[in-house]
């Protein structure tokens, strides 16, 4: 199966790929990590760029084409949320919103949305960012296209 993961340098993201044996694609706007995940697995092909912007999205999925998307890129840092709260919305949930549009556009068969427990009662900008995000993923379900979500606690060794 052909998986494309966003955030795939990111804690979750690389755990997916040390860990499966499908082939994976990577999109991530940090170069160093997509440098160090190439080292570690040279078959994962990576894209730089940001899911703040649909058009490279949807040059991304065109060119994969999917079986499967995993949505794990986000703004986690909770601080740095607070302070930044457009830039982290901007992200978390604008950013979400052109996965789940390209996923549609691209007819994936199954886009899961990464999601965290500080989405239940929403305490901080990041909290409230990620419940909005789950909200569309579930809301967007009717669309002919399969949309999960997932939620994980503290993840363990992440720098966030």
């Amino acid at each position: 199966m052909k998986a494309l993961i966003t955030g795939g340098t990111g804690t979750v993201g690389r755990a997916i790929i040390k860990n499966g044996d499908d082939e994976y694609i990577n999109i991530s706007r940090n170069e160093g990590k997509i440098a160090e995940l190439s080292r570690e697995h040279p078959d994962v092909k990576s894209y730089v760029g940001n899911i703040e912007d649909k058009s490279f999205l949807l040059r991304v999925f065109k060119d994969v084409k999917p079986d499967i998307v995993i949505h794990s890129a986000a703004m986690k840092h909770i601080d740095l949320m607070e302070t930044n709260p457009i830039a982290g919305c901007n992200v978390n949930v604008k950013g979400s919103i052109n996965v789940i549009e390209a996923s549609i556009i691209n007819d994936v068969h199954i886009t899961i949305g990464i999601s965290t427990d500080k989405a239940c009662l929403a305490e901080s900008v990041y909290g409230a960012s990620k419940y909005i995000m789950e909200r569309v993923f579930m809301n967007t379900n009717n669309s002919g296209n399969r949309f999960a979500l997932t939620r994980f606690a503290n993840v363990a060794h992440s720098n966030g």
